[in-house]
């Protein structure tokens, strides 16, 4: 699935590591600005459920990889 985060950089990167502990995280993109005068970015995050019965670590997070989808 692919899940949009829009928010402060640091809004993106905490909810990020959560989903994390939810679903199993396959790839998280660099932030991209809003256009103008805006503090806000969006981060794109491509994930997919855990197996039934495998839990995820709530160490796992994935590192930016600049791919937006």
């Amino acid at each position: 699935m692919k899940i949009r985060l829009h928010g402060t950089e640091d809004e993106c990167r905490e909810v990020a590591e959560r989903l994390a502990g939810v679903v199993e995280v396959l790839a998280v993109s660099a932030p991209y600005p809003d256009r103008g005068a805006s503090v806000l970015v969006r981060v794109y995050i491509e994930a997919r459920l855990p197996p039934p019965g495998h839990s995820i670590p709530l160490d796992v997070v994935a590192e930016p990889d600049g791919d937006a989808g």
